[in-house]
């Protein structure tokens, strides 16, 4: 049974409409349209009417059966002048309603994520600041995966693969914020400094002074750029010079104090370096490559016990778990413990097999073990890494020698003499460099002779450091020809440069 709608809310017994009367305190929850089925059994007028109680609700008062819906009349106005006898908005509306509604929770999402992902890029910038890069990409790539790519979040990228050395994935990623927008003059910013940190000073040191008094707020990146790609080429004083007033200014920096620490190693001086090693440790704990370098600086210095201590962050960190393993084995072999040493080289080599030390280091405890069979095997491994290491070619001298093969040992003890002689006479000539820095015919010489006995990276360094002073030099193109020929079939790149080198040679 229903019950009849009360005249002063709706439709009075004659079927006449009647405005309805609202109440004050009416509120839009009181105010709902009540629609009705398609051919139902209820019609509710869209007034404004307050229910009998709060307990009851829109109550059962303003249900009509079929029997009285089939008396209204077939044409209805009710307020708002609204035809039909079924008071709904038409579909348009509704559509623009829930597109809207869409569009606004879309917009509002947008937002909740943006704001994480921007303290995530200040997180990042904070430890870019710090000297930690890879820490500093964890933070971007979270960010990324909240907001997606935008043009700031890949200028980040790039600048933090600039940091790592890596070239290409900053020039990758500097395009990528290009196409997004991000300031022109910002990237081509970024571009001189990527080429000043790779040793391209030639045509970035003019510009050095105006990048330094008009910073922008990235003097720290501006030094360090510089200062990395001078004690690459061996120019110290400059780069002592830039440290120098970069520490005055900011006398706590991490990353001036990492740089002075490695010139400093550079320069064999152990305990300058361990001092500014362990300030940076002081301040960032968990600094990864200081503690490695730290470490690296103790045994230099005979201090396995200190340097145990500080090489568990390095170990935990990917990019310098390798080193700071290989540091731990070392430890061990000075304190004269070789199965603890061996037991950590044997995990190494099956985490990172084709490691030039691991083999070097497990061949020599096996050797000094007695194991000489076992310890050729794992020497002539790394002797097929790098044929001209003077330290992997002294180690099987060692081993063939116990295993009763001199002839052979002989032969292995003639080249490291003749390696280290030559070695320590092109090092010599370090300080010349300094007295001379423009002299590319020493730089190129130097460089050969590291690269012919196994330093193969210095080598290189050292001379396309010449290159820089002299783009023409043709002693040093045809070195490097020579090189990256012996080494084409390993990737494209240094195909690549093979023939770019071995034209250039032959340019006159």
């Amino acid at each position: 049974m229903a019950v009849p709608i009360e005249h002063s809310h709706g439709l009075p017994e004659d079927g006449k409409t009647v405005a309805p009367q609202f109440e004050k305190g009416d509120g839009p929850v009181e105010r709902l349209i009540l629609c009705c089925e398609l051919g139902g059994s209820i019609v509710i007028w869209p007034t404004c009417v307050r229910p009998v109680s709060a307990e009851a609700g829109l109550s059962s008062r303003f249900v009509m059966s079929k029997s009285q819906t089939a008396k209204l009349p077939a044409t209805v106005d009710p307020p708002g002048k609204r035809s039909g006898n079924l008071n709904r908005r038409p579909w348009w509306r509704r559509r623009i309603v829930r597109s809207l509604a869409v569009v606004g929770i879309l917009l509002g999402l947008a937002w909740a994520f943006a704001i994480p992902s921007r303290l995530l890029q200040l997180q990042a910038r904070r430890q870019l600041m710090n000297g930690c890069p890879h820490q500093a990409m964890n933070w971007l790539k979270w960010a990324g995966t909240l907001n997606g790519s935008t043009a700031e979040l890949e200028f980040l990228k790039a600048r933090t693969y600039r940091v790592q050395g890596e070239m290409n994935l900053a020039r990758q990623h500097l395009e990528a914020a290009w196409r997004l927008g991000y300031p022109v003059e910002q990237l081509e910013r970024e571009q001189v400094l990527a080429m000043a940190q790779s040793g391209q000073l030639r045509d970035t040191e003019p510009q050095l002074s105006k990048m330094l008094t008009d910073s922008r707020g990235d003097i720290a990146d501006v030094c360090e750029a510089f200062v990395t790609g001078y004690l690459r080429t061996y120019r110290m004083r400059q780069a002592e010079r830039i440290l120098t007033a970069w520490l005055a200014d900011s006398p706590s920096q991490p990353r001036s104090l990492i740089l002075r620490a490695k010139m400093q190693i550079e320069l064999l001086n152990w305990k300058s370096a361990e001092q500014d090693l362990r300030r940076v440790l002081d301040a960032v704990p968990y600094h990864a490559e200081a503690a490695d370098l730290l470490a690296g600086v103790l045994l230099k210095q005979k201090q396995p016990d200190a340097a145990l201590k500080v090489l568990p962050v390095a170990v935990k960190a990917p990019q310098t778990r390798l080193s700071a393993q290989l540091r731990q084995v070392e430890c061990y072999r000075l304190q004269g413990n070789e199965e603890a040493a061996g037991q950590l080289l044997q995990s190494i080599l099956i985490e990172f097999p084709d490691s030039l030390q691991a083999h070097l280091e497990l061949g020599s405890v096996e050797s000094d073990a007695g194991a000489y069979g076992p310890a050729i095997e794992q020497l002539e491994t790394a002797r097929k890494i790098a044929p001209n290491s003077p330290e992997v070619r002294y180690a099987l001298a060692i081993a063939l020698r116990g295993a009763g093969r001199e002839a052979e040992a002989s032969e292995h003890f003639e080249y490291v003499a003749e390696a280290r002689k030559a070695v320590a006479e092109a090092m010599s000539l370090r300080s010349k460099v300094e007295e001379n820095p423009n002299d590319a015919s020493l730089r190129c010489h130097i460089g050969t002779v590291l690269l012919d006995h196994g330093q193969t990276e210095r080598g290189l360094v050292w001379i396309q450091s010449a290159l820089e002073i002299n783009p023409g030099f043709v002693p040093a193109h045809e070195r490097l020809a020579t090189y990256y020929e012996g080494r084409a079939g390993e990737s494209e790149e240094f195909s690549k440069l093979a023939v770019t080198h071995r034209k250039r040679s032959l340019t006159p």
